[in-house]
């Protein structure tokens, strides 16, 4: 897709070289303590991304594709359980690699408070928007899972899905439920992440200008899903009653299409 296509690359070494503070050694003795948290927060940024992705992987691998196979399932419910969720895996794949980059370029494991981590999510936040879709799709994704749930086909699906080897390789939960609510919960994971790294990176530091912006750019983004999530509700209560009362009164909706 053209989203995935013009995802930014991988930071080039002669990049991270004009980037790069000027001291590089890495002696803990000299490391203050807000830089060993940073380093601590920065691989935790990594894992759970690491996790995250082996998560989207399994929903679009195992679960997307299996789900293309039923004959039974609509290609609207297909559209409502995995929405836009290729185009996540396609950016999340490529914020991974761009931090693990990062890692490399400053001397590998061990040096990970050096990272320009803010220049990555800088560089991919306005992706994150696409998260809005999927967000707004939830709710409606969880009634298609319900609906389709009391059907022996669909729960035969859901547990061929569980026992896929691929699902088995991974720790944490794959059930449906939990691989539809984890693109909804990540934004404000991110939030969450950013804000710990802003508060130990020093003003002195290389990245401490694109920290700070791209943790707006996550705050205003999370604020749009949740103002946007707001609406869909809003307009999904509204269909709902107006459907219900245009029946008691004849109609097929209060709602009509010239309108």
């Amino acid at each position: 897709t053209q989203q995935q296509q013009q995802l930014p690359p991988p930071p080039t070494q002669q990049l991270v070289q004009q980037q790069q503070a000027p001291t590089t050694a890495q002696d803990d003795s000299n490391v203050s303590k807000e830089m060993r948290k940073r380093r601590e927060l920065v691989k935790e940024v990594i894992k759970t991304e690491e996790n995250y992705v082996q998560l989207l992987c399994v929903f679009w691998d195992v679960y997307a594709q299996k789900a293309r196979q039923l004959s039974q399932l609509s290609d609207k419910d297909w559209s409502i359980l995995f929405g836009n969720l290729e185009l996540i895996l396609g950016a999340n794949r490529v914020l991974l690699q761009n931090l693990k980059a990062q890692v490399t370029l400053v001397g590998g494991t061990g040096h990970e408070e050096q990272c320009c981590i803010g220049k990555v999510f800088l560089e991919l936040a306005p992706y994150f928007k696409m998260y809005t879709d999927f967000i707004n799709n939830y709710d409606a994704a969880i009634d298609v899972v319900e609906r389709l749930s009391k059907h022996k086909y669909f729960v035969n699906y859901l547990v061929e899905c569980e026992e896929d080897p691929r699902s088995l390789e991974v720790k944490q939960s794959v059930s449906i439920h939990s691989l539809l609510i984890n693109p909804v919960q990540r934004i404000p994971r991110y939030q969450l992440l950013l804000q710990g790294i802003s508060e130990v990176t020093d003003e002195k530091h290389v990245d401490h200008g694109s920290v700070q912006s791209s943790l707006k750019q996550i705050c205003e983004i999370a604020a749009h899903c949740n103002q946007s999530k707001a609406v869909s509700n809003a307009l999904g209560v509204y269909y709902r009653l107006s459907n219900v009362l245009g029946k008691e009164l004849g109609f097929d909706s209060f709602i009509q299409s010239h309108r």
